[in-house]
Parts: C-alpha cells; structure tokens; sequence
C-alpha cells in the first residue's frame, strides 16, 4: 500500500510552495517519502473548492491527510466532499473533525478524564 498524501497549504499566488508556516513540517514529510499536495486555504475560506483543488491531480482512492490551517466545520465539510469527489479517501470524516474543533463536541469524549469535568 502506497503511502498517504499529506495535503499542505500553498503560499497564495505561488501554488507549488507551501507556505511558509508549514514549510518545516513539508520538508519531513518530503524527507520521509510522502507525496505532497497543495491546496489553496484562501479559495477554501472563499468556498471556492475547485479553485483551491485545482492544482490537486485527480486521485485513485489514496489515503490524504490535510496539513494547515484550522477551518469552520462547514469549510471543511465542503473540502472534505471536494477531495472525495476528486478521488482521494481523506483521513478524517467532518464529524471527527468537528468533534477535534470545538470544545462543546469534544466535551463527552473529556468529561470524568480531567479534574475540571469530573
């Protein structure tokens, strides 16, 4: 089985560099034999997924996992379908991301596990 593809943020107007706050983390995942993709955040946050995708080759049902910048439940619900469409099997559904996000979703999964939900 092929390795996933991490999915980074590219810096905007230069789509085959990712930005520059992920550069570190792209350069390991590079190093350790990944393959890369970008995607626009801004076109994204826009509602723009085919803009934000299109330098995204269509896939052939790898495994992805997205790298960057939080985004509000429905932007990532709307990526999420984006890159199913496109042909790639993302880590993780909208759900679990949600649930990851936002502390009231999280919060049955923490209750009794800290001194402050007990």
């Amino acid at each position: 089985m092929s390795a996933p593809i991490v999915l980074f943020p590219h810096q905007p107007f230069s789509s085959g560099v990712p930005d520059s706050e992920f550069a570190s983390e792209y350069e390991a995942a590079r190093w350790l034999g990944f393959s890369i993709g970008f995607y626009s955040h801004e076109d994204v946050e826009a509602g723009s997924l085919t803009e934000a995708l299109v330098g995204l080759p269509p896939g052939k049902g790898q495994l992805l996992i997205l790298r960057g910048w939080m985004l509000a439940g429905e932007s990532y619900t709307l990526l999420y379908a984006a890159l199913l469409a496109k042909g790639y099997s993302p880590a993780v559904e909208p759900v679990a991301y949600e649930e990851a996000h936002y502390l009231p979703l999280a919060y049955r999964h923490l209750v009794g596990e800290t001194s402050r939900s007990a």
